[in-house]
């Protein structure tokens, strides 16, 4: 079979396969996978991903037998996806387990390069920023995977609800040009060294306190430093004193 070297990876071949079926019975439901070839476990799943890819894209139909001309033989393999569902009707559900998968098995990939780096690293920050960014390549972000109109509906049903809205910042520019601040934002604050990002993010920190709970992470200060900052702020006495 075509299932090698996945055996310690999760993975699920058979919901692959009924992916690569629905799309060949209905070839638009490409455009609803949302799907990358990386996305396979199986290598042969992976290529005839591809290969339906590169087909689409140039405007035609795709069928077993402009896979196997694409991919230079594989009939009886091809045949063999072809029916091995008789309806499209899981194609999203399976969409979203495979999708799922394959951020696992990404995530797992990328924690044992950081695993094997902590034998050697000698600063603990350095590791924790490869963690974080290993975080940030993953994509659990299930908005992406939605069509328009279906996250128009999830918005309009939102509007009237109290978590909708966070907070403003009360810095009246800044709330006039983001909206306020929202719970499903992440909002980056980026500058020269020493031109006071932490005192800015303090003083929304503060100000958004007096609405909702806050929690701060910071990968560069204490949190003993952090307190001295807030207690700085509070009694108007300047830090460096």
């Amino acid at each position: 079979m075509w299932f090698e070297n996945i055996k310690t990876l999760p993975v699920n071949p058979a919901i692959e396969e009924a992916i690569l079926s629905s799309m060949l019975i209905k070839n638009s439901l490409y455009f609803q996978s949302y799907l990358k070839s990386d996305d396979f476990s199986v290598w042969f799943y992976k290529s005839v991903f591809e290969a339906f890819e590169w087909i689409v894209k140039l405007w035609k139909g795709v069928d077993v037998l402009s896979l196997v001309d694409k991919l230079w033989g594989y009939f009886d393999e091809l045949v063999t996806i072809q029916t091995a569902v008789v309806t499209t009707q899981n194609f999203q559900e399976h969409c979203e387990i495979i999708k799922e998968l394959a951020n696992k098995r990404r995530l797992i990939v990328w924690l044992q390069s950081v695993f094997t780096k902590a034998y050697w690293e000698d600063k603990i920050t350095d590791l924790l920023w490869d963690v974080q960014k290993v975080v940030m390549k993953i994509d659990t972000n299930a908005d992406n995977n939605k069509l328009f109109t279906d996250v128009l509906v999830d918005t309009i049903d939102n509007l009237d609800k109290e978590d909708a809205i966070l907070s403003p910042t009360y810095y009246h520019k800044l709330d006039w040009y983001i909206g306020w601040m929202k719970k499903w934002q992440l909002m980056i604050v980026a500058w020269r060294p020493w031109m006071g990002k932490t005192n800015f993010a303090l003083n929304l920190i503060d100000n958004i306190a007096k609405n909702t709970k806050v929690m701060m992470f910071s990968l560069e200060m204490r949190n003993q430093e952090i307190i001295y900052r807030i207690l700085s702020k509070k009694a108007s006495i300047p830090y460096s004193k």
